[in-house]
């Protein structure tokens, strides 16, 4: 009999904690205005993603103030932005570098630990996508779920492609999606593929390569429209999602013989 425990379900972006090292009367208004209208997080993943058995590590605090999913080893102001998306995060004050060097000893190093510690044999890596959004082509975000199985390292001097799944895993998992429920549309490597994520990077394995306690890591992105509507979950389709992924990632992994 599989063991779903053995699968780790991650869910980087849909924390709403501000940190304590943050001082809220230095938060500009505009920045909590995204704050709680909207898709600065992967709205609902928390409970999207929550697959019968599967372990889970959820990060608790909003993106805007700690992406967790960023490298601090490349460009450590990603991991504490000053400005999220065009819009100037505070007012009168700005992070300095000693306070980032604690944000990641404090919250970046211990997530990415956990990670690392858990007893696992693979990774789903558990995003959302919020309505008018779009694809690495350009277009509108049209499919109710995107799966990734890569990225390109775009800070390396050769640019690699590097896959973090075995071949062929992303599309039995997207076969399966599509047997459970013939109306939902599956993209595969159209959405994230040219979107650096840290955990990809330090947890998935390498174009094959187990090494460091690596798995194999796919990366799901759920389209919001599918299970939101006016800016309100819509519990029955929130739910069936939850059902269809997990009966279809169980099905897949069983397939080739990860749990």
């Amino acid at each position: 009999m599989s063991d779903l425990s053995k699968v780790l379900l991650v869910i980087p972006h849909s924390g709403l904690i501000i940190p304590p090292e943050i001082p809220l009367n230095k938060v500009r208004m505009p920045a909590i205005h995204r704050i709680y209208k909207d898709a600065t997080i992967d709205r609902y993943t928390d409970q999207l993603y929550n697959f019968l058995s599967m372990t889970r590590i959820i990060f608790d605090y909003h993106r805007i103030f700690i992406d967790v999913n960023c490298n601090h080893l490349i460009d450590i102001e990603d991991i504490l932005p000053s400005y999220f998306e065009g819009i100037k995060v505070y007012n009168g004050w700005d992070p300095t570098k000693e306070l980032r060097n604690q944000i990641v000893k404090k919250y970046i190093c211990p997530f990415h630990k956990q990670i690392e510690m858990t007893d696992k044999r693979f990774i789903l890596e558990c995003h959302s996508s919020e309505k008018g959004s779009t694809d690495d082509n350009g277009k509108r975000v049209k499919k109710d779920i995107y799966l990734c199985d890569g990225q390109t390292y775009d800070h390396l001097p050769d640019k690699p492609d590097i896959k973090s799944a075995p071949s062929g895993l992303i599309e039995e998992y997207a076969s399966q999606i599509r047997k459970i429920d013939k109306r939902l549309s599956v993209g595969i490597n159209e959405l994230c593929y040219d979107i650096y994520g840290s955990i990809m990077d330090f947890h998935g394995i390498k174009n094959g390569q187990v090494f460091d306690k690596r798995v194999p890591l796919l990366l799901q992105e759920t389209t919001e429209t599918y299970y939101m509507k006016f800016d309100y979950v819509d519990a029955r389709a929130l739910t069936h999602l939850n059902r269809v992924c997990s009966e279809a990632l169980t099905k897949a992994l069983c397939k080739f013989k990860i749990i």
